[in-house]
């Protein structure tokens, strides 16, 4: 049973627009937009993949593996995985 009175669709997407994170309209040192390769951190809890809101794109998988050393450094005790393009698709 909700105890909540209903919210109507236009206050759902209202509430919800708070809560989203702008994009990020500025180049990131180092970021390649489209260049295939992001970093994913897998939480050790659920382990789930845990994507970042705007993730870190990387031109190569030698980057990538650069990026996870680094990330290694700092977080010892958390497992990240690489994802890569394969195919693109325009629709």
């Amino acid at each position: 049973m909700n105890v909540h009175s209903p919210e109507t669709r236009d206050q759902r997407r209202e509430r919800l627009s708070k809560l989203r994170r702008p994009i990020p309209n500025y180049d990131r040192p180092g970021e390649v937009i489209g260049g295939g390769f992001i970093v994913i951190e897998r939480t050790a809890e659920t382990n789930r993949l845990r994507p970042a809101a705007w993730p870190f794109e990387l031109d190569s998988y030698a980057a990538a593996l650069k990026s996870v050393d680094r990330l290694k450094a700092i977080h010892p005790d958390r497992e990240f995985c690489i994802f890569g393009d394969v195919e693109k698709a325009r629709v």
